[in-house]
């Protein structure tokens, strides 16, 4: 049996996949580990040699350790399923669990400098002016704090631009439904855009690819970064620290099941963090603090 016909019948039997974002994750690391066998991965090939030497050669390549690390846990699911039905030995090897990356999020000056390249871009994407659905995207990311997926997802009938309220149906993990209130300036931006074209689902016209692509030309305008951590999901923490600092609930917000993984995963430490230990402790580039020094005991 080939790894292919085994993720068929994985996702065929589990009912908790109903995305077909996460059919494609997996369908691409069992590509990936074909190509590192050098010819179609089977179900044999999953052994502890294999796999180790999957990522060893993903490292070599220069792979994130998270990414790794993710490929790695795909593998391991589809073997344990293949162990269950007896199809090969369960695994004994270990995934070492990457270290995660301190959350960025953008500070409040290229928060306005987004937003002013986005109002100002040239060019169209599927034949809207970038100026009309970037605002609108950025803007409704910003004030809601949803993931990409689920403001692509978005139909015309779940946007209430009367009340103000958008309802969110399809999140990650099947998560529940919420409704979250635009701004008034979304929501003039949101009415732009619908105005312009009649799309059932304003945002997923375009492949996500395009849409990053001219992002990024957003992102160069207003002096950012352009790098895969500055991408839609970065204006997501944003929303996170900026509503933790002004005492909002951003677990709540982005529906987690717990603050440990906001405050891991989304909370940047230069918007809300304690006070620092340079703040408390004395300056020794003072002279009244080295005067004072000269009778402490």
């Amino acid at each position: 049996m080939t790894l292919n016909e085994l993720l068929g019948e994985y996702v065929a039997t589990n009912t908790a996949i109903t995305s077909a974002y996460t059919i494609k994750l997996l369908g691409g690391t069992c590509k990936l580990f074909s190509a590192y066998l050098g010819r179609e991965a089977l179900v044999d090939d999953l052994t502890d040699a294999n796999l180790k030497g999957y990522i060893v050669h993903r490292q070599s390549q220069g792979k994130a350790p998270a990414t790794i690390e993710r490929e790695g846990c795909k593998l391991l699911t589809l073997w344990r399923f293949a162990a269950m039905h007896a199809l090969v030995k369960p695994p004994t090897i270990r995934m070492a669990r990457s270290s995660p990356h301190i959350p960025v999020a953008f500070l409040r000056h290229e928060i306005r400098r987004l937003f002013k390249a986005a109002r100002r871009a040239k060019g169209e994407v599927g034949g809207v002016p970038n100026s009309i659905f970037f605002p609108a995207l950025l803007g409704l990311i910003w004030d809601s704090g949803e993931r990409v997926g689920a403001v692509r997802a978005l139909s015309r009938s779940d946007i209430d631009c009367k009340t103000r309220w958008v309802t969110f149906k399809h999140r990650k993990g099947n998560g529940r439904e919420m409704m979250k209130r635009m701004s008034r300036p979304t929501r003039r931006a949101m009415r732009k855009l619908l105005e312009v074209h009649q799309h059932e689902t304003p945002f997923a016209h375009i492949h996500l690819t395009t849409c990053y692509f001219h992002l990024k030309s957003i992102l160069r305008d207003a002096d950012l970064p352009t790098d895969r951590r500055s991408m839609l999901h970065r204006l997501r923490r944003s929303h996170a620290s900026y509503l933790k600092l002004a005492g909002g609930s951003a677990q709540d917000s982005l529906g987690h099941s717990s603050e440990a993984i906001t405050v891991r995963s989304y909370y940047d430490p230069r918007v809300t963090g304690s006070r620092q230990p340079s703040t408390l402790l004395f300056n020794p580039f003072n002279w009244w603090d080295r005067f004072l020094g000269w009778f402490s005991f």
